[in-house]
């Protein structure tokens, strides 16, 4: 089986799809694009295709992967256009690459989720990078776990001073394998969340 790794983008209202919802339609634009799917074994053999963490509803991404199993190697020039043939504006391939066969899966090296946290969105609002290691399934909130999203925020919202009838603009600015990698990306302070409690610290970039 060959590996197609899909980097994509989740903006505006399509924000608001659930994790579900976003892969049937990927799933449904890879049909359309002719893709040669590789498919499971058993009574119901569906397309083998992983994604990386789910976003919580309503918030938005610039950079989430998709790894698609093929039952060959195809053409990379043009692919991603192919795809976006089938997708809604806001859901768009922005890069695709073979995968070499040794590569690692997404789960041995996707391990940050960096958000851009903004006051109030638009205008001049103060701006902070907001760096959460990722759960395993079910373990967000967990005693001696991973921190959620919205614990974080209401931590970086009370240390930064931010009034609280403003919504913070949160989008998830992509995902990283460590916070070296994030600091050569996030333009700004970045704040790391840790444990159950979601305690700040500022990370030295």
């Amino acid at each position: 089986m060959k590996r197609l790794l899909l980097k994509y983008v989740k903006t505006g209202r399509l924000a608001y799809l659930s994790h579900l919802e976003t892969m049937r339609a990927l799933e449904r634009a890879l049909r359309r694009a002719g893709l040669p799917l590789a498919y499971s074994q058993g009574f119901s053999p569906h397309p083998r295709i992983s994604s990386t963490p789910a976003l919580p509803v309503g918030v938005g991404s610039l950079g989430e992967y998709l790894e698609v199993g093929l039952d060959r190697e195809v053409e990379i020039s043009g692919l991603a256009e192919r795809i976006n043939r089938g997708m809604p504006r806001d859901l768009r391939v922005s890069a695709a690459e073979m995968l070499p066969e040794h590569f690692p899966k997404m789960s041995r090296w996707v391990h940050y989720a960096l958000y851009r946290v903004e006051e109030k969105e638009g205008g001049e609002a103060a701006r902070v990078f907001l760096a959460l290691p990722l759960a395993a399934a079910g373990s967000e909130g967990e005693p001696g776990g991973f921190p959620r999203l919205r614990d974080a925020l209401e931590q970086l919202r009370e240390r930064e001073g931010w009034k609280t009838d403003d919504r913070p603009y949160v989008i998830r600015q992509g995902l990283y394998a460590s916070l070296d990698e994030i600091g050569e990306e996030a333009e700004g302070r970045v704040m790391e969340a840790s444990g159950r409690e979601a305690r700040l610290r500022e990370v030295k970039i």
